[in-house]
């Protein structure tokens, strides 16, 4: 037998089963209660030989047990986590921009490095994901989590979601209109799928059509031709400058990984050569053959200082069937109607913080 306070050293959390010992245990005790009888024990010549414990080893050896037993749990368990963590990190295969297993290609030409690119950074019929998204300026700041759903052309829909995982906002576009339906506010709003309107889904001024390729972190490159390139040997890395092909775009510059060519920074320019979109690509994920960026952060020019929109995707599925049903809502009876054209509204995007 182990002294209690021994025990109690060794194992801290004795002193709290010796707190909370059975009742009959407490108490006054006579000296004939103070010992407690158990079985007789046979020794080698078969005799029985009597054998009495005392408490305070009835007690010490009961937590030595179940200390130890608890310890074995415990390791077991911490196992079991480490397994199942290095299990979960197999299972999705996130990488970043730089693979340095892999050596650098030198380009000699635009045009050969404009191919690259673009076949290293294709546009995806349809992206699915749960995101983060959190939007900083100098006269709002919400941070809220949407159900994405993406398809080409230009089809969108948002779903916020609240504390307890239900969805508090609705914005969806079906190219041509804006639809918004706000459950906890009772209101649907919509108006044409302007820029402006847009914005109200995700703050960037751009075409449903290019936000749907932004959240890709691309643009499509096919509708751009090459011009120059530049190649950072420090960084290891090309710089590729496209003009567009027609006069409803400006000049594109962008940063790519000179191992993999995947975009690493794009900046966009309006026709008359204003930047209007600085975009930094992350957290890229292997989703199958196909790889994107799951961190995607944008500065948006605004006066002097910049909106910072930052999207975190997880759960990302590329190229599955959406119907096109799902970018169309109808204003459940009774809301309130408002169109998004004709009045001024301060627009709450968080209804439910």
């Amino acid at each position: 037998s182990v002294p209690e306070m021994s025990v109690t050293a060794a194992y801290p959390l004795a002193s709290t089963i010796s707190a909370v010992r059975p009742a009959w245990f407490s108490g006054s005790r006579s000296s004939s209660q103070s010992r407690c009888d158990m079985p007789a024990a046979t020794n080698s010549s078969g005799m029985n030989r009597a054998r009495t414990w005392s408490y305070d080893q009835i007690t010490a050896e009961s937590a030595l047990r179940i200390c130890t037993a608890l310890s074995t749990i415990c390791c077991k368990a911490a196992l079991c986590l480490v397994i199942l963590l290095t299990l979960t990190a197999c299972a999705t295969t996130a990488t970043g921009p730089l693979k340095t297993d892999l050596p650098v290609i030198l380009v000699d030409t635009s045009g050969e490095l404009y191919d690259l690119v673009l076949t290293a950074n294709p546009v995806y019929d349809t992206i699915r994901a749960t995101s983060d998204v959190s939007v900083t300026s100098s006269d709002e700041d919400y941070n809220v989590t949407e159900l994405i759903l993406g398809m080409r052309p230009g089809f969108l829909r948002l779903e916020s979601l609240g504390p307890l995982g239900d969805t508090v906002l609705f914005l969806t576009t079906d190219q041509k209109r804006v639809y918004i339906y706000s459950p906890f506010e009772n209101r649907f709003y919509t108006g044409l799928a302007s820029k402006k309107n847009l914005s109200l889904l995700i703050p960037i001024p751009f075409s449903a059509t290019d936000i749907v390729e932004l959240l890709q972190g691309r643009v499509d490159l096919t509708d751009y031709y090459p011009i120059q390139m530049t190649y950072d040997e420090l960084k290891q890395s090309y710089t590729l400058t496209l003009m567009p092909k027609t006069t409803k775009r400006g000049r594109a510059v962008l940063t790519v990984d000179g191992r993999t060519f995947l975009i690493l920074e794009m900046m966009l320019y309006d026709t008359a050569g204003n930047l209007i979109l600085i975009g930094s690509f992350s957290r890229f994920e292997e989703i199958g053959e196909r790889t994107i960026p799951t961190t995607l952060d944008f500065e948006v020019p605004e006066g002097g200082s910049f909106l910072d929109v930052r999207i975190k995707h997880s759960e990302v599925r590329l190229d599955s069937y959406i119907e096109e049903s799902r970018f169309e809502l109808e204003p459940p009876r009774g809301v309130q109607e408002i169109d998004l054209d004709k009045s001024i509204i301060d627009f709450d995007r968080t209804p439910i913080k």
